[in-house]
C-alpha cells in the first residue's frame, strides 16, 4: 500500500488560467468594439463568446468567473455604465 504525502495538484495553474481567460476576452471585446459598425457597441462578430465557450470547454467550469470579470471589465472599460455591464458579465457568464 502506498500513502500519499501531498495532496494531488488538480487546479496547478488555475489562476494563471483565469487570468490569461480575463486578458484575452477584454482584448477580443476591444477588437469587437473597435469593428462596430454603429457607435452605440453593435458589433457583428463577437470575438470574446469563443474565447468564453473555449475556456469553459478546455478549463472547466471555474472559467465561467473568468468570463464574467471580462465580460464586466471589457463593458464598464467601454463606457457602458455599471449595472449595465453587470448585466453584460451575466449573460457572458451564461452564454458560456
Amino acid at each position: 500500500m502506498v500513502l500519499r504525502t501531498t495532496a494531488p495538484q488538480h487546479h496547478s495553474g488555475m489562476p494563471l488560467k483565469l487570468v490569461l481567460v480575463v486578458v484575452a476576452y477584454i482584448a477580443m471585446a476591444r477588437f469587437g468594439f473597435a469593428t462596430s459598425l454603429a457607435p452605440q457597441s453593435v458589433s457583428t462578430l463577437w470575438l470574446p463568446a469563443g474565447v468564453g465557450v473555449a475556456a469553459v470547454l478546455a478549463w472547466g467550469w471555474p472559467m465561467l468567473a473568468a468570463v464574467a470579470c471580462g465580460a464586466f471589465t471589457a463593458s464598464f472599460l467601454h463606457g457602458i455604465p455599471v449595472q449595465a455591464a453587470l448585466g453584460t458579465g451575466l449573460g457572458a457568464m451564461l452564454g458560456a
